[in-house]
């Protein structure tokens, strides 16, 4: 566990320079630092793709915005060559061969073994490099300097390893009460009605899921948070009056979530889940040609299969009647896989998707991970997509590829998930749960 909260704070604190240099791109601040990042031993972090093209974006733009890179490393060879490149200065202490010295194998082969410190700093110039002393003198000054500067580095924040809904809800609370947090931080609030609130960015900044954004795409491993994360987007959705769900529910996770009076449809089993499906799109169909009219409703989505509210309820109507005209029909698919192995049941709604916020209509659709790139040819799930609704990558295998342009699939730890939406950076967000 040490070990992963090690490389999260790595990972943290390089994305964070990276960050700096661009908030810096524009021109340096007055009375901004030099920063400094001091990477000791490269070689155990060059397997990492993601740190090594930042570590690279430091080293070729950093030094324009005042962010400097120093790090080591046994051999010249761990360097790749676009970071060596990008390297405007060279120190050469004794290599294991000197024939591997990129600044002079001449002068190389003849550093001494038992002096520690002698270096080769450029062709035909030897140094001898000076080392901290231990001293309380010594110490005491470095103390002094640094009190005559003022300035400390801010500690570095790091994403919470569990987060709960109530804590979330306060943090949007605090944050709505910042203008300035907001409009910058928070840009999506101040353009409508969040739908739901998923989570904190690295910035502990809280994330949320616009209007303009009806539908969502969760794909993860077991055990990575998928139905911990729909549990918190159905209590969000029941808050609202005209609020009204149907569950696809293979392994009957959800449905204690959901009150006997609010539940549209339900089913467990890919031949049910068809019927709600066709149920669900004959609504549709109906809010698209009636204007969302209330005198004209396509009649009762049926709940099909066994009701867990009712174990003798068959196909039945639901329990309140057909759902209002003017309600809003949240549809959540858990683990669709397990409904999907043969022909997608939810192929009637593609022609909705587009049109999902004027019929009232929103899909959430969770899956596993394996085998998630061929998933989405599925025809709803790439037309999801297709109209720009966000995905969270949760906990997966690499091997499956980019899912959405620069967010690919990666081990994370649980609750931990890429948010991929159109026209942003992909953010790593720590996802909210009951």
């Amino acid at each position: 566990m040490a070990g992963r909260r090690d490389d999260e704070l790595a990972h943290r604190t390089v994305r964070e320079l990276v960050r700096e240099i661009d908030r810096r791109s524009s021109g340096r601040l007055p009375g901004a630092p030099e920063l400094v990042l001091l990477l000791d031993g490269y070689a155990t972090l060059k397997a990492d793709d993601r740190l090594h093209d930042q570590i690279l974006a430091i080293a070729a733009r950093g030094v324009d915005a005042g962010v400097h890179l120093v790090l080591t490393t046994s051999r010249w060879h761990d360097l790749r060559p676009a970071l060596q490149t990008a390297l405007h200065a060279r120190l050469e202490l004794r290599l294991g061969d000197p024939i591997d010295s990129v600044v002079d194998r001449r002068l190389a082969t003849h550093l001494p073994p038992d002096t520690p410190g002698r270096a080769v700093v450029g062709t035909g110039r030897l140094a001898q490099l000076a080392r901290p002393g231990d001293g309380l003198d010594e110490q005491h000054a470095y103390r002094v300097i640094a009190d005559r500067h003022g300035r400390r580095a801010a500690p570095i924040p790091l994403l919470p390893r569990d987060l709960r809904l109530d804590a979330l809800t306060r943090a949007v609370e605090a944050s709505a009460s910042s203008p300035k947090t907001a409009s910058e931080a928070m840009p999506e609030a101040t353009s409508g009605e969040i739908r739901w609130w998923i989570g904190l960015d690295e910035d502990l900044v809280p994330v949320g899921l616009g209007p303009d954004e009806p539908h969502l795409l969760v794909i993860g491993d077991r055990r990575s948070g998928r139905t911990s994360l729909l549990r918190s987007l159905l209590r969000q959705h029941l808050a609202r009056p005209d609020a009204v769900v149907a569950l696809v529910d293979p392994r009957r996770t959800l449905i204690d979530e959901v009150p006997a009076d609010r539940l549209a449809a339900y089913a467990t089993n890919s031949s049910d889940a068809h019927e709600l499906v066709l149920s669900l799109a004959s609504e549709l169909d109906a809010r698209s040609d009636a204007g969302r009219n209330p005198g004209r409703s396509g009649g009762p989505i049926t709940v099909a299969g066994p009701s867990p509210h009712d174990p003798a309820r068959v196909a039945s109507s639901v329990p309140g009647g057909p759902p209002p005209a003017d309600s809003h029909i949240l549809l959540v698919v858990d683990d669709a896989e397990l409904v999907t192995a043969a022909l997608s049941p939810f192929a009637p709604l593609e022609p909705h998707l587009a049109r999902a916020e004027e019929l009232g209509f929103s899909l959430v659709v969770a899956r596993h991970s394996g085998g998630a790139a061929r998933a989405l040819y599925d025809p709803v799930l790439g037309r999801i997509k297709e109209l720009g609704c966000p995905g969270l990558l949760l906990s997966g295998d690499p091997d499956e590829g980019p899912l959405w342009p620069s967010a690919a699939l990666r081990p994370l730890p649980p609750g931990r998930a890429v948010l991929a939406r159109r026209g942003r950076s992909p953010a790593l967000v720590q996802l909210a749960r009951p």
